[in-house]
């Protein structure tokens, strides 16, 4: 059932006392499903958290049949990163696991050494100096197993990220348009982190090895611990107590971060307070730049201080961000369990003094005892702590190991086709039957009943207003979007029983809101056609076709020159000391050879944009059959848009080409078939075809389109 949170104005009062002490009251008012706090001048809701069956010794494991069902997916990553990495890092995790107890073991033999020459007064050398070598021993293999285990980490982890790397970019490259850009699909894509080299996977994979060795280090250390005291006639039933009362200061602290945590909960935090609103706005403005010239030449500074102290007094100590008065609200809370951990952890030491009263006449070796249990103790706790915080962090790890592998399950909303498409060196034949089309998550129609045909080798400009949807069009022909209703027609048949694969080969496409790639200009263009990508004849051809040759020319590093390099590639220059001419600065950028990005014009990227077009069209397997072009010229000049469309009229009659514009001239002129939209019902936003026929047709029909023609050819008169 859906929640509901009240936005009526809270009734708590939040008040400050001359100690300078923040009050805040707790909850005071619920909903149905969120309890409702008031932390200074922060409102603060958060929801009821679901009552569900935990495992008691994974405190932080909320959903017990959840974890079990994730379980299969850490089976799957373990079968896939099944490697001689993996063993010897199992290997070589146990042996480290394993040292702890064999150093505690030998102090423990060495105290027994000890107690034996204060009973006999007679000193075992030779026992002496091989315990001191054992335990030596024990320190430089744990110091050479923690440099392997280093090493192996950053050897594994680079194995994991290398390997997730590639499949989430096979996942991710699959995704339609559609599915990429719907919100559900959108978060379970986020979950790849194909960026900045991170990969859940890993930690997942580490928690667990690092769970397991802090596991073996506790029952080791215990069991190693018990039997010394009991050597030492001290009795195993102190070392129970200290390891209890130990277990016991996990479990509370463990607790405090349960009550206090917003892990895992759905929250939000919001303040009415007007004064602090107005209080960090004047904050902002005072320290962006971009603020700065307006401050200065309307002599804003004196004012503003003055305003800014004066919220700044009335607020008090009830001001900050929400974080800060969220910390006082979690240390509030905690006050018993506070004092119950300090019991705890002090029961032990009260347990040694009583002790102590009764072996006064062993007092030195009791002593010793109780420094070895304290510190073998506070490992243990160490351990205790490491082995709940990744319970807790293994669980949500296993949930990030369920949202990776689901990529592989998400369904493209595109559905392929079963039947080939032919290639075709005389065109295709392209057909809307009373089509309509809305946009995913929109509530009107980009089209409404459009029909049109448009047959083999023939051109076909489609003009309109902008926002008429001769963008859409294209897009439905390139089938990134499927109709909502009605048909489109490839060479015949239902586009949607067509394979995908052989529609994309088959038609070349320039959208209007084109991007180029975070990759090289060679590669810009090359991608166009990923067959001849390695051939720079023909990518060299498909650039000067666009026009974008000379433009390449110019450039500092030709081919290889980067518009932008991409996000997570970027050299790191830090000056950290004065550097007022600048020499340091130029030096470093000389040295890594870093240049700043290199800026095109708008036309000169519609230049490249269009020659990965064209490059799509080359090849001596080509099958392109269909051109698809929304705004190819709206960058260009004069010159060179006549270029592109001189170059365009010579697939005339070999491939079918359709133009979206609102430029007439060098287009409609020649057109075989123009087809003019119009919006119709404004208040709906909806658009439909009102026109269709050759230039001379619509001319002389006196419509929409002689009235366009007409408003741009007054400009020329």
């Amino acid at each position: 059932m859906p929640s509901t949170v009240s936005s009526s104005p809270p009734s708590g009062k939040c008040s400050d006392h001359a100690e300078g002490q923040l009050h805040c009251s707790q909850s005071f008012r619920v909903t149905e499903s969120f309890n409702h706090y008031t932390l200074g001048i922060w409102d603060l809701y958060i929801e009821k958290p679901p009552i569900k069956w935990q495992i008691p010794i994974f405190p932080l494991i909320t959903d017990s049949a959840q974890f079990i069902t994730d379980l299969r997916y850490l089976w799957r990553a373990i079968r896939d990163l099944s490697s001689p990495l993996l063993f010897a890092r199992l290997a070589v995790s146990a042996a480290l696991a394993l040292s702890p107890a064999a150093s505690l073991w030998f102090t423990g033999k060495f105290l027994q050494q000890v107690q034996a020459t204060i009973n006999d007064q007679e000193l075992d050398g030779s026992m002496m100096i091989q315990l001191t070598c054992g335990r030596v021993a024990c320190s430089l293999t744990q110091c050479l197993l923690e440099r392997i285990d280093g090493w192996l980490y950053l050897a594994f982890d680079d194995f994991v990220k290398r390997h997730y790397s590639q499949y989430a970019f096979e996942h991710v490259a699959r995704i339609d348009v559609p599915t990429f850009m719907d919100p559900t699909a959108s978060q379970r894509l986020d979950a790849v982190s194909l960026r900045y080299g991170f990969c859940p996977v890993g930690r997942t994979v580490d928690s667990l090895l690092r769970s397991g060795c802090s596991i073996l280090v506790l029952f080791t250390q215990v069991h190693v611990l018990v039997a010394i005291l009991h050597e030492q006639g001290i009795g195993s039933h102190l070392s129970f107590l200290t390891c209890l009362c130990h277990l016991a200061v996990c479990l509370l602290t463990q607790m405090e971060l349960t009550n206090s945590s917003l892990e895992g909960l759905a929250y939000a935090a919001t303040t009415r307070n007007q004064d602090y609103v107005k209080m960090e706005g004047l904050k902002q403005l005072v320290s962006d730049r971009e603020h700065r010239q307006e401050i200065v030449a309307n002599g804003l500074g004196p004012y503003l201080s003055r305003h800014f102290l004066e919220l700044s007094c009335r607020l008090g100590n009830r001001g900050g961000e929400f974080w800060s008065h969220f910390l006082i609200y979690q240390r509030k809370i905690n006050h018993t369990t506070h004092l119950l951990k300090w019991f705890a952890g002090e029961l032990p030491e009260i347990a040694f003094v009583f002790i102590m009263a009764r072996n006064m006449s062993n007092l030195p070796m009791v002593l010793a005892a109780f420094t070895l249990v304290q510190s073998a103790a506070k490992n243990l706790r160490l351990n205790l702590n490491s082995i709940l915080q990744q319970t807790g962090d293994f669980a949500s790890q296993l949930t990030n190991l369920r949202a990776i592998y689901g990529v592989s399950e998400i369904e493209n909303q595109i559905i392929d086709g079963t039947q080939r498409l032919d290639p075709s060196f005389a065109g295709i034949s392209l057909e809307f039957q009373d089509v309509s089309f809305q946009y995913p998550g929109s509530k009107t129609y980009a089209l409404r009943r459009v029909s049109f045909r448009v047959k083999q080798g023939q051109l076909c400009v489609i003009v309109g207003f902008n926002g008429s949807g001769k963008s859409t069009i294209l897009k439905l022909a390139g089938r990134i979007y499927d109709a909502t209703e009605g048909t489109i027609r490839v060479n015949g048949r239902d586009i949607r029983e067509l394979k995908l694969d052989d529609l994309h080969r088959s038609i070349a496409v320039l959208f209007q809101d084109y991007t180029l790639f975070p990759v090289s200009i060679k590669d810009n263009i090359a991608l166009g056609n990923p067959k001849y990508a390695t051939d720079l004849e023909l990518v060299a051809e498909a650039a000067r076709l666009g026009g974008a040759d000379a433009v390449i020319k110019r450039l500092p590093d030709g081919w290889n020159t980067y518009l932008s390099r991409p996000d997570s590639v970027h050299d790191v220059i830090r000056i950290q000391r004065e550097d007022e001419s600048g020499t340091i600065d130029r030096t470093l950028r000389q040295l890594t050879g870093t240049q700043p990005p290199q800026g095109l014009s708008g036309g000169q990227q519609q230049r490249i944009a269009v020659a990965r077009t064209f490059m799509h069209t080359l090849g001596p397997d080509s099958s392109v059959g269909l051109l698809l072009f929304d705004e190819p010229s709206a960058a260009l000049d004069p010159v060179a848009e006549h270029d592109l469309f001189s170059k365009l009229h010579g697939f005339r009659g070999k491939r079918t080409m359709v133009f979206s514009t609102h430029r007439f001239g060098n287009l409609t002129k020649y057109a075989d078939i123009i087809v003019v939209y119009r919006l119709v019902r404004r208040y709906m936003n909806e658009t439909t075809i009102v026109e269709t026929g050759t230039h001379e047709e619509l001319i002389q029909a006196k419509g929409d389109y002689a009235r366009l023609w007409q408003l741009q050819a007054e400009a020329f008169r």
